[in-house]
C-alpha cells in the first residue's frame, strides 16, 4: 500500500485499452497551491510548528512532507521522499499491505512511519489531516501549474478506505484553500461499486490497489480477506468499477515466492489500469 521509488526496483508502464476485455470481471497553475488564510487554531498552530521544525532541523535538508509528517501526532503522517502519506486507521479488512511486503521488511526510519495508538478515538478527524496537509504545502516550493507537486497519498498502517467519509472531508477541507492538491489513496480494492463511485465524485485523483495476483486460490493465501469480502473477484471488479467511473488505476504485487508477475502485469491491462508495479518481496 506504500508506493516509493525507494522500495521498488522496477516500474512497468502499461498502455490504457480502449475498454476492459470481457474477462475482466464485473463492469467496472501555481495559484492552484495558494491558500486562504488558516481557518483554525489547530491548522495554524502545526503549520507553524512545521515552518520552525523546517528552520531548525538538523543539518540535513527535509522535505516539506517530511517536515510536516514530523510536526504531526504520533502515526498520523509519514513521509518518502517528498511525498507526505496519511494514516487514518490501524484497522484493515484482509493483511496489510505493510505485511505482505514480506517477513523482513520494514518502512525506512528516515519515513517517520509508525502506526496509530490503538483505539478508535486516536484515529484522525478531517480537520487534523488537513492541517498537516496544510502545513506540508505552506512550506513546499510548487512551480508553474503544480508539474513538481509530489501530492498527498491516503496510506497507513491499515486500509484507509474503511474510512471512506474522512477521506472525501479531507479532501473537501484542503481544497477550500488548496484548490490543486492531487490526492491518491492506496488501498487492497476489497470495496463495492458505490465506493468506486463515491471516490470518482471526490475526485480523487489515482488509486494504487493490491492486485497481488493473477490467481484467485493464491490471492487468498496471500491477502487473507476477510470472509464475505469478495475476495480476488471483488478487487478486479473494483479496479474496473475506477476505470469506468474514470478514476487512473495502478495495480500492484509484490514478487512473493510463487507470484507470476506476468500474468499479473496483463490481468491489470485487461482490467484498464495505467500502470503495473511489481514491488519487492523481503524474506
Amino acid at each position: 500500500m506504500l508506493p516509493t521509488p525507494a522500495l521498488v526496483a522496477h516500474r512497468h508502464v502499461v498502455p490504457v485499452p480502449a475498454a476492459a476485455t470481457a474477462s475482466a470481471l464485473p463492469r467496472a497553475s501555481s495559484q492552484l497551491h495558494r491558500r486562504h488564510p488558516l481557518r483554525s487554531p489547530a491548522r495554524r498552530h502545526l503549520a507553524v510548528t512545521a515552518a520552525v521544525s523546517a528552520d531548525h532541523g538538523p543539518g540535513m535538508s527535509s522535505s516539506a512532507a517530511s517536515v510536516a509528517a514530523a510536526a504531526a501526532r504520533s502515526g498520523v503522517a509519514y513521509s518518502l521522499g517528498r511525498v507526505l502519506y496519511l494514516s487514518l486507521t490501524n484497522r484493515t479488512n484482509a493483511r496489510s499491505i505493510v505485511d505482505t511486503r514480506g517477513p523482513s521488511f520494514a518502512m525506512p526510519a528516515s519515513s517517520g512511519f509508525r502506526p496509530l495508538l490503538p483505539g478508535l478515538e486516536h484515529e484522525p478527524l478531517p480537520e487534523e489531516l488537513a492541517a498537516v496537509v496544510d502545513a506540508c504545502y505552506e512550506n513546499m516550493d510548487i512551480v508553474g501549474m503544480g508539474e513538481n507537486d509530489p501530492g498527498v497519498v491516503f496510506g497507513g498502517a491499515g486500509e484507509p478506505l474503511l474510512r471512506l467519509e474522512t477521506i472525501t472531508a479531507t479532501m473537501e477541507a484542503v481544497r477550500a484553500s488548496r484548490h490543486g492538491v492531487p490526492f491518491r489513496i492506496s488501498t487492497n480494492g476489497l470495496f463495492p461499486a458505490s465506493v468506486a463511485a463515491a471516490l470518482a465524485a471526490a475526485r480523487v485523483g489515482r488509486v494504487t490497489v493490491a492486485l497481488a495476483t493473477a490467481d484467485p486460490r493464491q490471492y487468498e493465501a496471500l491477502m487473507q480477506p476477510e470472509a464475505g469480502s469478495g475476495g480476488h473477484a471483488a478487487v478486479c471488479g473494483f479496479v474496473v468499477n475506477l476505470v469506468e467511473a474514470g478514476v487512473e488505476v495502478e495495480c500492484t504485487v509484490v514478487k512473493a515466492p510463487g507470484v507470476d508477475v506476468t500474468a499479473a502485469r496483463q490481468l491489470a491491462e485487461a482490467l484498464g489500469a495505467v500502470e503495473f508495479r511489481a514491488r519487492e518481496f523481503f524474506e
